[in-house]
């Protein structure tokens, strides 16, 4: 069977063994509903509880956290629950996953869209000139899941907050939660995460809930959840959930540069064999390196490494159904650059060896596809 290396850890990450290990518990022999009032159920749901606070503890010195099924939905509930009685304006970047861009048009309030820079942040001088008395609600990504762009969301609520107290600020963390160590600042009103893009298992989701700011339900029934999001909890996905933070490795900024360093010799390679490529990265990041080769297709790169073992992505997977890359185009990226990128990603699994097989396989198949042009 050929060997697979798996590159694409910003659309999921595999889980753990360990993980993996400890979580099939849950579904064998302590299997309880935590709200059953025997001690079996008692017992899960202070496992529960442990959990929840270990992803607090990550997050914020205060605040509440609501198990999700999915970032997805956590991002929904973000703009539903955030945007109160449906008025004033909702202010968005246009490098937002999908579930942040298409809940916010379906809500049918007043969208204004933030541009983006060339490195991938949003362009705060455009965002705080859009700000004004009427805005309820700002949501501005965290870490891009199209190009691990960075932004300062702290000093961007800072100042949003400066301008008008009372508007709502969110921020999808689903790319910088255990990848970098962060708290989250004062002004931080929601924050989204994800299970799977850590290593832990899928249909599993948080959102963490500034302390004092007053939600509507985004489920209504047996209360779980602090009556937020009522309906048995996913035992076995929070559970997947805190040990794949246990278990998850930092500092991986090695594999990243590696590849770069990689990428760059078998081009400096190439000129002197007279088969010269050329590429450009977008954006900077530790764990997601996004790349384009002027003409030619990033899908058919893609095709041809995933037929050597090699799985890389296009972008977010979210987006493969829509189309296009937004936010490579918001980067005023030209076309042909954005038709020809793909995404390479990195998780705690990776090693040297595989970045530098992958750096190698991807000149030749630039080089290849360069011949046939």
């Amino acid at each position: 069977m050929q060997k697979i290396i798996y590159l694409d850890n910003a659309a999921t990450m595999p889980m753990n063994k360990k993980t993996v290990e400890k979580s099939a518990v849950f579904l064998e022999t302590d299997f309880f509903n935590p709200s059953a009032g025997y001690s079996g159920g008692a017992n899960i749901s202070k496992q529960i509880a442990k959990v929840r606070e270990s992803i607090l503890k990550r997050l914020s010195d205060s605040g509440n956290l609501i198990f999700t099924g999915s970032a997805t939905e956590a991002n929904n509930y973000i703009i539903s629950a955030g945007h109160k009685n449906k008025r004033g304006d909702i202010i968005i970047s246009k490098g937002e996953h999908p579930s942040i861009m298409a809940t916010a048009t379906a809500s049918g309030a007043n969208i204004k869209y933030v541009g983006l820079k060339n490195d991938g942040t949003v362009d705060e001088a455009e965002l705080l000139k859009l700000v004004d008395s009427n805005t309820a609600l700002v949501s501005i990504f965290h870490t891009s899941n199209e190009t691990g762009a960075v932004n300062d969301i702290g000093r961007l609520a800072q100042k949003v907050k400066k301008i008008n107290p009372n508007a709502v600020f969110c921020s999808d963390g689903v790319q910088t939660f255990c990848k970098y160590e962060y708290k989250l600042g004062a002004d931080i009103d929601l924050y989204s995460i994800s299970a799977h893009k850590i290593g832990g298992a899928k249909g599993i989701g948080g959102l963490y809930i500034k302390k004092g700011l007053n939600l509507k339900p985004l489920l209504y029934g047996g209360g779980q959840e602090g009556g937020l999001r009522s309906g048995t909890e996913n035992v076995y996905g929070i559970m997947s959930f805190g040990y794949a933070i246990e278990n998850f490795e930092n500092g991986k900024q090695s594999l990243r540069n590696h590849f770069v360093q990689m990428l760059e010799k078998q081009r400096k390679e190439s000129v002197e064999k007279g088969k010269p490529f050329e590429y450009t990265i977008n954006g900077n990041s530790d764990w997601i390196v996004s790349i384009s080769f002027e003409g030619l297709k990033g899908e058919i790169i893609q095709r041809i490494l995933g037929q050597k073992g090699i799985y890389v992505g296009r972008g977010s997977a979210c987006s493969s159904k829509i189309g296009g890359n937004k936010t490579l185009e918001a980067m005023k990226i030209p076309k042909k650059l954005v038709d020809g990128s793909i995404r390479i990603s990195f998780g705690p699994q990776n090693s040297i060896e595989e970045v530098t097989v992958t750096a190698k396989e991807l000149a030749d198949t630039v080089c290849q596809l360069r011949q046939t042009d």
